[in-house]
């Protein structure tokens, strides 16, 4: 009996210095989350302000992505997890890349037909071109030139962080912090209000519009647990849908009406 009642002890005591670790990493990893949201709350209007001043969103984007990168880069050092965490793999399977390509590829085409389908439904967008390559210019004409180049190489360099921010720190986190019946839901909600919420600087139609990419990568990572497929897939819708479909000139006809 005295050895039984000593394993008991035992483990009871191991389990609550489990549990009390867990609750630990989960107030931590609320407090970063915390001050992420509210350090957005209180720069959104000035870089709202700064895309309304140059008419360009990309470098207040790229400034807001690095502050918060370095917050949540902050939090893995201070949980100090395992980085598999946080979606960084070596060695993943091939199928995970040909699975995103394949979802991405479908994505496109779903996003191609929306915009041909509100072109035709709704009376502002009527003059809109179903294509419109390149990026629009003041005088309402899209155009390539180094310039568009050079946003479309920065948009490519910072998916990856996007990702990063969104589904690996944040996403990835709630899944392995957390225990409960419904913790992939709860990540895949959390990080497409997140990836939305991250947009609210352009400007609200935006916002909502990224509910759907933003559930569409959160359900991606939900699957493959890496940052790898997200990243690959974020390049190329992005790239079609702002610089093939003209996204951000729909967007803008769209909220000013």
């Amino acid at each position: 009996m005295a050895v039984g009642s000593y394993q008991d002890v035992t483990s009871h005591l191991q389990h609550s210095s489990k549990l009390n670790v867990t609750r630990a990493t989960q107030r931590v990893f609320g407090m970063y989350v915390l001050v992420m949201i509210a350090l957005f709350a209180i720069l959104a209007i000035p870089m709202h302000d700064l895309a309304e001043v140059d008419h360009e969103t990309i470098f207040n984007s790229v400034i807001g992505l690095m502050i918060f990168c370095s917050i949540q880069i902050g939090m893995i050092l201070h949980l100090k997890k395992p980085l598999k965490w946080f979606g960084f793999h070596i060695g993943l399977p091939k199928k995970h890349l040909f699975e995103a390509l394949g979802a991405t590829a479908g994505f496109c085409g779903f996003i191609t037909v929306l915009k041909y389908a509100l072109i035709k439904t709704v009376p502002v967008l009527h003059s809109l071109p179903l294509f419109e390559f390149g990026r629009l210019t003041d005088q309402g004409v899209h155009h390539f030139s180094p310039v568009v180049m050079l946003y479309a190489m920065i948009y490519i360099m910072f998916c990856p962080l996007q990702a990063f921010l969104i589904n690996g720190a944040f996403q990835g986190a709630v899944l392995h912090l957390f225990k409960g019946r419904f913790v992939k839901e709860l990540s895949i909600v959390g990080a497409t209000l997140l990836f939305a919420m991250i947009h609210l600087s352009i400007d609200m139609t935006y916002a909502l519009a990224m509910l759907v990419p933003g559930l569409f990568w959160a359900i991606m990572y939900m699957r493959q647990k890496s940052l790898l497929g997200v990243s690959v897939s974020h390049m190329i819708i992005g790239l079609w849908a702002l610089y093939a479909l003209g996204f951000e000139h729909m967007f803008k006809l769209l909220g000013t009406h």
